[in-house]
């Protein structure tokens, strides 16, 4: 904004001075033809020249005039230039502010378009359900008919599977079995492949968030990334890690290189779940950065 006003000044400030050349070139200008007569007329002061009729005589006064006058040609080139000069500056900067104009017109359209994804994936996660699975209740000792043993919601839903899974990576695979196949093979018969139709549309709404983010072309990288940590903002550590184990899935497609690029997983509180995903995800998935 600064920068513009700048410009606009410094335009201003050339055209007034070309004005005033003119003005004073046009003024001046019997005065100035006396002095063109004879050389040393041309060492007084404008104002000091004598008049015409002092001249000498044989003088082609009307000769130096016309001389005089063609000097306007030059002059009002000149000035054709300048005025196209500033033509052009004044649609340089018309069109400069029709791109901004435009932005921030595209920034209003992806803010909207943005909150009502937030407000898609809050209704999707009361639509969330999962149920511990007859071996974890058996070894926990959960009767069916208790409260921990009935289909869980929303919030709920998403802690009671991330037991879960955690209870599934213990007892399905070791330390060094912990690569990126076999958490996916764990997470899909576990989790996904059971209750598809609720954690499925939940997930496919937050890559798509992410995916707009980064495809955008015109916000800033400093706007993408404050976008990307209001939605990590509403997601709870049982959500994300979920996610970052829903994303080594073949049918995620990029969704694993979106939570690595926007740093999703960072915030995992240290465990058996942040411990195996560090092992299948590029650190920066998990680095903090100043944001």
């Amino acid at each position: 904004m600064g920068s513009n006003i700048l410009r606009v000044l410094m335009l201003l400030l050339v055209m007034t001075a070309v004005v005033t050349i003119w003005i004073f070139w046009g003024m001046a200008g019997p005065r100035i033809s006396e002095l063109f007569i004879t050389e040393g007329f041309l060492k007084l002061p404008i104002f000091f020249s004598p008049p015409i009729e002092s001249l000498p005589a044989g003088v082609d006064v009307m000769g130096k005039a016309g001389q005089w006058g063609d000097g306007f040609g030059a002059l009002n080139a000149l000035f054709a230039g300048l005025a196209f000069t500033g033509a052009l500056a004044a649609l340089f900067m018309q069109g400069q502010a029709a791109e901004r104009q435009n932005k921030d017109y595209h920034r209003q359209r992806f803010e909207s378009s943005y909150f009502e994804l937030l407000a898609l994936l809050r209704e999707a996660r009361r639509e969330v359900r999962f149920r511990y699975s007859l071996p974890y209740r058996k070894a926990n000792r959960i009767p069916p008919a208790s409260e921990r043993g009935k289909i869980q919601t929303e919030a709920a839903a998403f802690r009671t599977a991330m037991y879960e899974l955690r209870y599934l990576i213990r007892t399905k695979t070791t330390a060094a079995q912990q690569t990126k196949p076999e958490l996916e093979r764990v997470y899909r018969l576990g989790i996904h492949g059971p209750f598809e139709s609720t954690f499925g549309p939940y997930f496919r709404i937050v890559y798509t968030v992410l995916r707009r983010i980064k495809d955008d072309t015109v916000l800033t990288e400093r706007e993408k990334i404050q976008y990307s940590n209001l939605l990590r903002s509403q997601l709870t550590s049982p959500e994300l890690a979920l996610a970052g184990f829903n994303g080594l899935m073949p049918q995620a497609n990029d969704f694993s290189v979106l939570l690595t690029e926007f740093h999703m997983l960072k915030y995992l509180p240290n465990g058996l779940a942040r411990r195996a995903l560090e092992r299948v995800y590029e650190p920066d998935a998990f680095a903090a950065r100043n944001d």
